[in-house]
């Protein structure tokens, strides 16, 4: 299984997925940090519905590397990378709300710029984000 997961590991990185600003380990031992990143990718991911559980099965696992294949698209106007909070870099992106701003960009026809996606609580006080915000949950 230590395969999988530090293959799984590596997608993660090389999407841009860290936690709390630290890169996921690519040791093949699931910890804390691989959990989570796994729980907020699926939670981004887009082009199926992935159970949100941060375990690295056969879907999970398949999805990673469709995504690192097309660069961290999420879907034809959006990247996971458009997701990171401008702190800490790490990524969070609700999959209704990247599907709804997809929608959005087909119906308005035209590019819509993601300037704050998703902020870290530190950043999000630094920019006098509300204490409730969604920017902190990637909605």
């Amino acid at each position: 299984m230590s395969g999988i997961v530090a293959e799984s590991q590596q997608m993660l990185h090389d999407l841009g997925f860290t936690v709390n600003g630290k890169s996921v380990p690519i040791d093949g031992v699931v910890d804390p940090r691989t959990t989570e990143a796994v729980r907020r990718f699926q939670t981004a991911y887009v082009k199926s519905d992935l159970k949100v559980d941060g375990i690295i099965g056969a879907l999970t696992h398949a999805a990673l590397e469709e995504c690192r294949m097309t660069g961290g698209q999420l879907t034809t106007h959006f990247r996971l990378r458009e997701f990171a909070s401008k702190g800490n870099g790490d990524i969070r992106a609700d999959r209704q709300l990247v599907i709804g701003l997809q929608a959005l960009r087909e119906v308005y026809g035209a590019p819509i710029g993601i300037r704050s996606g998703y902020r870290d609580s530190v950043h999000n006080r630094k920019v006098g984000g509300a204490r409730g915000s969604q920017h902190l949950y990637g909605r």
